[in-house]
Parts: structure tokens; sequence; C-alpha cells
């Protein structure tokens, strides 16, 4: 479900399409590049997830490790100067 919920944002494009002014150019770039962030996006929270959280944890969290890994930090930490 989460998967599905992650990915919904591709059907908004499919539905804009008759939209867009050049769609043979347009709506190419548009799902590789999101399907690119999403990637980037993942990897970059699995790497996070992982430096906060020894494996052993988060195979013994198993569907809230990311909740898991999130839980020592702080809003502080996060915070931008």
């Amino acid at each position: 479900m989460i998967i599905f919920l992650a990915y919904e944002g591709f059907e908004l494009i499919a539905n804009t399409a008759e939209n867009v002014k050049n769609p043979r150019k347009t709506l190419p770039r548009a799902y590789y590049s999101a399907v690119g962030f999403v990637i980037v996006l993942y990897v970059l929270i699995s790497l996070v997830a992982v430096q906060n959280l020894p494996v052993k944890e988060i195979v013994a969290a198993k569907d809230y490790a990311l909740a898991e890994a999130a839980r020592d930090l702080s809003w502080e930490a996060l915070a931008l100067p």
C-alpha cells in the first residue's frame, strides 16, 4: 500500500498529458525524472537508516525500521541555521 501511495503521483502526470505543449518530449522527461528522484530519495533514506541503526535492530524492527531509525534524531539536529 505504501508503494502504491508513493507512486500515485505518476497518475497525475498521465492526467495532465493533454495539457502539455510537447507531450512526446515532456512526458518521458517527467516520468524518468520522477522515477530517478524517487530512487535517489529511497536510497538516501535507506543510507540514513543504516547509519543511525545497527542492521540487527533494522531486522528486528521490520516494518517500522525507518521510524526506529528516526527516533534518535532530534528536531534540533535537523533545523537549518
